[in-house]
């Protein structure tokens, strides 16, 4: 101050004058960071802060403030902490970063953190969505249920390890009713504090007192949905059908159907204080033990809820709207998606959400009934995912697997753990991403910036590489680009950051690109950079002219200029069948390769099996003297795919596909998939001993991935069955 420096170390309490960071917070206070700890400078008053604040290593590297105000501290020895009131709360090498030195931190646009640490650079998202998973507590992270009771506490259900509350953030596993079907929790239904009734694949438990005890020792029926109607009485619903728990007994209640009986998915509270029971072959009301059938052709009919107006939302595949007889779908010509939806609720912030297998959704309820009723078109629907902080984007159908406490919290059952958000603090809408067109090149070679509209004659490949900033989530991210006037729609880039272009013809083009972490929805803004190709010598007026006036000469007698140019016409004639003739053979190249392997796992298809085998018998006493064939198939797989679902299935096949390749083919044994969730092998100069030898090692491979089966009679983990056959010269396929 007045051009003199004022030694400060004394009065603000520092025990080391190593400085490394000054920073002054939104409330103006003077934050000091150094090697012998941190200082708080405000009013004239000096604060220290140790190991009493929870400070356990006092070198402070950097300090931050973020978009919130919150105060971030980076330590050489202690990780991040966090300022909660006159505390800091920390994340170390335990939590999650990959040293406990940070050297520095920077906060981008979209919220997220950057730490640079001494073991590299890692990223803090400012995720909308937190997830409570097994390294929380949670018993197992497939969970089916979700419900919450009036002390505030959520109760979750979960794929075979029971039953887990989670109350101020802390989660408490509680164990499971019983081995096997009863750890399957697929409902809950709590009855006050500290008690829950749940419903298993094994029956009925209730818990309280820290104990589990069975409900109706002869109900073992799988008991997917319970609900307790307006007159108190608890509604089952369940494999065997519907039914009314009175006096720790099941009575089961016929139903309209043929046989009187239909799986009930779900229960949901009617506004006249009836029960709507969704089945797979229609939607059902029940009041006073009669039931009268809702009149939509639907089927597959997973949840119901019903809003104040006595309209119906159904899910199915897709989202339904039922009033007065008048059925309206949402999917995906709506920008919603046409696969299932488990549950549907609303919460009060105007909002319709609804979990799926591909991410938890919502959409405004007056957009929808807008639409519904033709006084407008557009809908915002709004998709949540891995991107937004959720540990997995599936969800299953338990009831309820979706759930709003009175905090105005979300709570949603998915296959990643138990998800949660706060509704009322989400964002309208997700921030945009920027798509941005990087560099062109033409034939592989860069072209300037300054150079891009005019690119001059004879472009052969020309590749547009685009990019985003996008910091939040950049593997989520997705492009979709379109060449005016080439292209009339938009084309899906998926991930791909280049757009390639053989040939194009001379004229002027607009290359418009667009980026989205959610493919149904392409908001952002629009990049675009225009260009022009300019025409061969051979193209332009003056060459039309001079072939006009060598016309003329023809006409007059010049042979000569009519032999040249029609030489020069087959040269470049011959240039443009060489380049069609090639592009031509490597699309036939790549289509024979994709008709011949199997899209799901990578290895040959059924078709080059068949081939194969008959080719190799053909050769048999002549070429090769032993052939085996050896069928593997997966054992109890379509349990396996009732258990963990059709994804979970799809990825074990993959696994098990690259594992018998990767046994099998440097052996010289040809491997395919043979259908279903069979695999064929051909193994040529192979005996029948020497086959068992190399299927043996293959069977072993497989079970040694440890992939959980725990429907499985025979082992809790992924096996597979083979059969050998030995061919002799003269047999047929």
């Amino acid at each position: 101050q007045d051009a003199c420096l004022e030694r400060m170390d004394g009065s603000l309490g520092l025990t080391d004058p190593w400085i490394w960071d000054l920073h002054i917070d939104p409330a103006g206070s003077l934050w000091i960071g150094s090697r012998g700890g941190l200082v708080r400078w405000q009013d004239e008053h000096a604060t220290r802060y140790g190991p009493e604040a929870g400070l356990r290593f006092p070198a402070t590297r950097a300090i931050l403030s973020d978009h919130d105000g919150q105060l971030w501290v980076a330590t050489a020895g202690g990780g991040l902490l966090r300022r909660k009131g006159e505390r800091f709360e920390g994340i170390d090498s335990l939590g999650g970063l990959p040293s406990d030195i940070v050297w520095s931190m920077l906060e981008d646009r979209s919220g997220s953190l950057w730490l640079g640490t001494a073991a590299g650079v890692c990223r803090m998202l400012d995720a909308e969505f937190a997830s409570f998973t097994r390294r929380d507590g949670l018993g197992s992270e497939f969970i089916w249920s979700v419900a919450f009771d009036d002390a505030g506490a959520v109760w979750a259900g979960s794929n075979g390890a029971g039953l887990d509350r989670i109350i101020d953030g802390r989660v408490e596993s509680l164990g499971s009713p019983g081995s096997g079907p009863a750890g399957v929790v697929h409902a809950l239904m709590p009855e006050g504090p500290g008690r829950v009734l749940l419903g298993t694949r094994g029956g009925i438990y209730r818990y309280q007192n820290q104990r589990f005890e069975r409900i109706d020792k002869h109900w073992n029926q799988a008991t997917l949905a319970l609900l307790r109607d307006a007159a108190g009485r608890i509604i089952v619903g369940s494999d065997l059908g519907l039914g009314i728990l009175e006096r720790n007994r099941v009575r089961l209640l016929p139903m309209p159907s043929s046989d009187g009986r239909a799986r009930v998915r779900a229960l949901a509270p009617a506004s006249d204080g009836g029960v709507y029971v969704s089945t797979p072959t229609g939607l059902y009301h029940l009041k006073d033990e009669r039931f009268r059938q809702i009149p939509i052709t639907l089927t597959q009919i997973r949840g119901v809820w019903e809003d104040p107006t006595g309209v119906l939302w159904i899910g199915s595949t897709g989202l339904y709207r039922y009033q007065s007889g008048r059925l309206t779908r949402f999917g995906s010509a709506d920008g919603f998606q046409d696969s299932f939806v488990h549950s549907v609720l609303a919460d009060d912030q105007g909002y319709l959400w609804m979990t799926t297998n591909v991410g938890i959704w919502r959409a405004p309820l007056a957009d929808l009934n807008r639409s519904a009723t033709g006084t407008a078109s557009a809908v915002a629907f709004e998709r949540f995912a891995e991107q937004n902080g959720m540990r997995s984007s599936e969800t299953n159908g338990g009831s309820p697997n979706i759930a709003l406490s009175a905090d105005r919290r979300l709570w949603v059952a998915t296959m990643g753990g138990v998800a949660t958000v706060r509704v009322d603090r989400l964002a309208n809408q997700s921030p945009a991403i920027n798509a941005h067109v990087e560099s062109i090149s033409v034939d592989g070679i860069g072209q300037r910036r300054d150079l891009w509209a005019e690119l001059g004659p004879d472009v052969g490949r020309l590749d547009i590489d685009y990019t985003t900033l996008e910091a939040r989530a950049p593997e989520a991210t997705e492009f979709r680009f379109r060449l005016s006037p080439l292209d009339s729609d938009w084309l899906p880039a998926g991930k791909s950051r280049t757009a390639s272009y053989r040939r194009l013809p001379p004229g002027s083009y607009r290359f418009e690109l667009q980026a989205s972490s959610d493919p149904l929805h392409f908001a952002g803004p629009i990049d675009a950079v225009e260009f022009s190709i300019a025409p061969q010598w051979y193209q332009t007026a003056a060459f039309r002219t001079l072939l006009l006036l060598a016309g003329l000469a023809v006409v007059v007698g010049l042979p000569l200029v009519r032999v040249r140019r029609l030489q020069l016409q087959e040269r470049l004639l011959q240039k443009e069948v060489a380049l069609r003739t090639a592009d031509l053979e490597d699309a036939n190249r790549k289509l024979d390769l994709a008709a011949r392997t199997d899209a799901l796992t990578g290895v040959a298809n059924r078709r080059e099996f068949n081939e194969r085998l008959t080719r190799q018998i053909d050769t048999l006493g002549s070429f090769v003297q032993t052939m085996a064939l050896a069928l593997i198939d997966v054992d109890h797989f379509k349990a396996y795919n009732d258990q963990y679902g059709h994804l979970a299935g799809d990825e074990c096949l993959r696994k098990i596909a690259q594992t018998l390749d990767a046994t099998l083919s440097p052996q010289g044994i040809f491997v395919a998939r043979y259908g279903g969730e069979e695999f064929g092998a051909l193994l040529p100069d192979h005996d029948m001993a020497r086959a068992r030898v190399a299927l043996d090692t293959a069977r072993l491979a497989i079970a040694a991935l440890d992939l959980p089966h725990q429907a499985s009679s025979i082992a809790p983990h992924i096996t597979v069955s083979v059969g050998i056959a030995a061919a002799r010269s003269g047999m047929d396929p």
